[in-house]
């Protein structure tokens, strides 16, 4: 399979001057998109090796090569989480390069490539008017206010918050962000390695909640059992967002605007069933085939699930088109692509 077999399958897309996909305008324009999951260099550069962290001004590169999703073209699958196959066991030469992938030199230049002017260029290629940047704040980091700065006023960004959990001044820096303008926070259990139900993860959700702004936080576990035999330690942090997790907070917080990033990952039956239960779960739909966003619509509606796509690791094109597939209305495309975001944002 080629980048071409992907055109000839799929002819709502085309290939950007960067070798990157976006689907052809005309279908999409109407929409003014509001993409609710994306990160620039500034709001996740500090997860990179100190010695690596050089932000990198290349506008040519094509984030689809770079990116372990798919990680590879002869891994790409539109109808897959994560737009992607995975091999059987780590134990093979497929699977070890699969780990090289969601690790290496490829996805390190991918950050370091992401810059605001680099997301001007592909939203607008993608037809997205607007996007919700994600910081990811280590302790005592600065990520959420190097974002803000880095978009300087723009108003086709939205900027959240995030504050580490065992940051030793969470109160204070959650005001800080607040006084910054910070539209909501970002949650991220498998960045920082702490389960979504530890003590620490409790203490800072209560204190987000306090602020009544939208929270989103990543859900869900992203391999599949299938690929077997990965290293203890990715394993350990891809549990600490089991939607298990999740259910302590919305029993506790049953109005808490908390939205469930990814679709829940491998685990969207799971979602399925929690946003059943609790109608006040929002959930973006990034990384989700078409299929299984149909299967949202059809068991939960389509007003409480945001277009997404994970920029700069997905070219947006594919939450696009999963989107466009999975609808079978005008009304349900324009709630998911804007009407629902605007509504949570106010």
């Amino acid at each position: 399979m080629n980048k071409n077999d992907i055109l000839f399958s799929h002819n709502e897309l085309m290939l950007t001057d960067t070798g990157d996909f976006a689907v052809h305008n005309e279908l999409i324009e109407q929409y003014k998109i509001i993409d609710f999951h994306t990160h620039i260099y500034e709001s996740i550069y500090a997860g990179l090796p100190s010695v690596i962290r050089r932000k990198i001004i290349n506008n040519s590169n094509s984030f689809f090569d770079m990116s372990c999703y798919p990680g590879g073209v002869s891994n790409f699958s539109l109808n897959k989480v994560g737009y992607r196959t995975w091999p059987e066991t780590v134990f093979s030469k497929e699977g070890i390069n699969t780990l090289l992938r969601l690790y290496g030199k490829g996805v390190l230049s991918l950050i370091r490539s992401a810059t605001k002017e680099r997301l001007v260029h592909d939203m607008n290629k993608s037809s997205v008017a607007s996007s919700v940047l994600l910081p990811i704040n280590t302790i005592k980091g600065n990520e959420t206010q190097e974002t803000i700065k880095a978009v300087n006023d723009d108003d086709r960004f939205i900027v959240f918050g995030s504050v580490h959990p065992l940051d030793k001044n969470i109160e204070i820096e959650i005001d800080q962000q607040l006084k910054l303008g910070v539209k909501g926070f970002k949650i991220n259990p498998h960045v920082w390695g702490i389960d979504f139900d530890s003590p620490e993860m409790k203490n800072l959700i209560g204190l987000l909640y306090e602020t009544q702004k939208p929270i989103i936080s990543c859900s869900g576990i992203a391999i599949p059992h299938t690929f077997r035999h990965l290293p203890k330690g990715i394993w350990k942090n891809m549990r600490t967002q089991d939607l298990k997790k999740f259910l302590y907070c919305f029993k506790q917080f049953p109005d808490i605007n908390l939205i469930l990033a990814h679709g829940g990952l491998e685990q969207n039956e799971d979602l399925i069933k929690l946003m059943e239960e609790f109608p006040n779960v929002y959930s973006d739909i990034s990384m989700q085939p078409s299929e299984n966003i149909r299967n949202m619509i059809t068991n939960i509606g389509y007003e409480r699930l945001l277009f997404g796509s994970d920029y700069p690791f997905f070219n947006q094109a594919f939450s696009i088109l999963s989107v466009l597939k999975a609808t079978e209305s005008e009304i349900e495309r324009k709630a998911i692509f804007r009407g629902n975001a605007e509504f949570l944002l106010g």
